[in-house]
């Protein structure tokens, strides 16, 4: 009693103690029984699931093996439709080059013609402005250069024979044409500048071989006229420079003098250029004023 204890309030203490220790017990026990049951289910489930997984893997499996086998019977039956379409193919493309061919032989055979008449008529103004019948004969027979003259194309040869004449002729005929203006000092009138821009279209079309005889006879006719200038006032230049010399002692203003006038006379040239009408007959790409000076 002085330590404010009995026997019987410790019995109750005890009992209250024992009560809740076998509460927590309960307790912890059906928590542990819960968590079993719980794997228990989670374990089942998962069973199920890798067999549906497995199931369905195996559907998968079966479902390729058919494509497969599909996909086996379409690429033969493609590749048999092939073997079959290839010849037709192929006829196809060489039905279409000879087609092409004969076209290019009809284009050919009037181009020819039309080179022929102006050849015959002895006028380059017979032939397209843009010359195009030259043009025609040589890209179509350049085209045909590598194949041999027999089959559809048995006119090649015969054609290729006509248009070496009507090279040869019209280059002629270009060449007596810039020939016909020669010295070419003179003022050009509409009909001459025609003519003459009929035959510089035609003689492009021939090739550069062609152009650069033709721009050349130009070139060499006012290099003569140049010389013809300077050599008819050659004899009073020689005075003069002799006196000139005697005076001064030298040559240097002589021959500078000689230089001005040199340098006047190409001014004077390229003015006349324009004023004649030739810079309106020679192509502007030509540059023929340039080569002049």
């Amino acid at each position: 009693q002085r330590f404010g204890s009995t026997e019987s309030s410790l019995d109750s203490d005890f009992d209250d103690v024992s009560a809740a220790l076998r509460s927590a017990i309960h307790a912890l026990d059906a928590q542990l029984a819960q968590m079993v049951r719980a794997d228990r289910h989670g374990g089942a489930k998962s069973a199920r699931d890798t067999a549906s997984a497995a199931n369905h893997l195996h559907e998968l499996r079966e479902g390729l093996k058919q494509t497969q086998s599909l996909t086996k019977v379409t690429s033969d039956a493609l590749a048999q439709a092939t073997a079959r379409i290839h010849p037709l193919e192929t006829a196809r493309i060489n039905l279409q080059a000879t087609s092409q061919a004969l076209r290019d032989l009809h284009q050919l055979s009037d181009a020819i013609v039309a080179c022929e008449s102006a050849v015959e008529l002895n006028s380059l103004r017979e032939l397209s402005p843009d010359g195009v019948e030259i043009a025609t004969v040589v890209t179509i027979l350049k085209r045909f250069e590598n194949l041999p003259a027999r089959g559809s194309l048995s006119k090649l040869q015969e054609f290729r024979k006509r248009a070496g004449f009507v090279y040869e002729k019209i280059g002629k005929l270009c060449m007596e044409t810039i020939q016909e203006f020669m010295p070419c000092g003179s003022e050009l009138n509409e009909s001459q500048s025609t003519k003459l821009r009929a035959a510089c279209v035609a003689v492009e079309q021939l090739g550069l071989a062609s152009v650069t005889e033709f721009v050349g006879r130009f070139l060499a006719a006012r290099a003569d006229a140049f010389a013809r200038f300077f050599a008819g006032s050659a004899s009073t230049g020689d005075k003069i420079q002799d006196r000139s010399s005697s005076a001064t002692g030298g040559g240097a203003e002589g021959g500078l003098e000689s230089v001005e006038k040199r340098c006047a006379w190409i001014r004077a040239e390229l003015r006349g250029m324009d004023t004649r009408g030739w810079n309106s007959v020679f192509p502007a790409h030509w540059n023929v004023s340039v080569r002049v000076a």
